[in-house]
Order: C-alpha cells, then structure tokens, then sequence
C-alpha cells in the first residue's frame, strides 16, 4: 500500500510542474514508512493499477561514481533514472537532449546528461560537449545534453545538487549489490508521481 506525500523538499523543486509533482511512499496500515525508499518491481504494479489520479510514475536511485573527462576525476552525485524521468518532469535541456526511454532499453548504448553547473566548470559550456565520450566509475557513456541550471535533481540536497542522469540500464553496474548481475530489480529508489489536472 503506499501513500502521497507532498514533501516540503518537493516544494523546493525548481520544475514546471512542481505543484503537481509528490512523493510515493510505502505505508502500512496508515503509517508511512520512513525509509522512503521503494524497488522497481513495486513501481511496476503501481503503474499496473492505472490510477485515474495520476498521469505517469517515475523512479529514481540516487548513487555517486566517479566522473572522469576532460583530463580529470572527481566523486559526483549521480541520479539513476526511469526511462520517463524528464518528459514526466517537464523539463528542457540546455543544450542537446534529455535522456527518455528509448535510452534506458536493454542493448541501449550508454548515455549521461550533465548539471549545467558540470557542463560549465568541466567544458567551459562548450556546445561541442554533447557528443563527447565521458567515464562514470568506468563506463564509457556519451554526453547526449544538459540539463538546465534552475533542475538540481530530485533526491540531493538542492544546495549540493546532481551533477549527472543516466538512464536505469546504464547506471545498472553502479548500483550493483553484493556479487550478483548488475540489476535495479530490488535496489531501493525513490518514487515521484505527476497528479492528473
């Protein structure tokens, strides 16, 4: 069973549609769990049940990796998203494109959106970024665009704020656990809803 919460971190969310965006949370018998934290199977039923109140589910897991580019390497905050996370979002790139689900289907090549504050500090906002190859923890992944300034994520503290988004199946061997097959089956992530007007 799970719950709607309009979090007062939601309401900080510089997005279009923030008013109609909330938190699904995992509640039990009235109680809403405190962890937050919810696995892509469970997701799956949610989106299954067709709720007239709601246009569209989407998933995200936070995690670090290390970024090298540009002749360096630094420890970044990183969102594992859902195929849908933009689009549901509503939000534009800076430049380039945003990942959506054709990105985050199996065999799809490996891409990354960087934070425009990334794109500025690492590529001195050069437009020719997008089309670059870049490593997170290792994984060769293609810079596709850039999110804007005003989006800092939505799991990370907003001063600290994302760095980078990849899509599920990318970012899968960075959330591997324990010594089994990469697979965001029952990582724990965090799910956001768009209600319906």
């Amino acid at each position: 069973f799970f719950s709607l919460v309009n979090s007062v971190l939601l309401k900080q969310v510089s997005i279009p549609l923030a008013d109609r965006l909330v938190g699904v949370v995992p509640a039990e018998g009235g109680r809403v769990e405190p962890n937050w934290s919810v696995s892509w199977p469970l997701v799956r039923q949610l989106e299954n049940r067709h709720l007239s109140s709601i246009e569209g589910l989407t998933w995200i897991q936070q995690t670090r990796g290390v970024l090298s580019a540009a002749g360096e390497s630094r420890i970044i905050p990183v969102e594992a998203v859902a195929g849908n996370y933009f689009q549901l979002l509503d939000i534009t790139p800076r430049i380039g494109r945003l990942s959506g689900p054709a990105d985050d289907r199996d065999g799809a090549p490996g891409v990354i959106v960087l934070s425009e504050r990334l794109w500025r500090s690492w590529f001195r906002a050069a437009p020719d970024a997008v089309g670059r190859i870049v490593r997170l923890s290792g994984l060769p992944l293609t810079v596709i665009g850039v999110a804007p300034d005003t989006f800092r994520g939505l799991t990370y503290p907003h001063l600290l704020g994302v760095e980078a988004w990849l899509p599920l199946g990318a970012a899968a061997p960075l959330l591997r656990h324990g010594s089994g097959p990469p697979s965001t089956a029952q990582s724990p992530g965090r799910v956001f809803a768009r209600l319906a007007s």
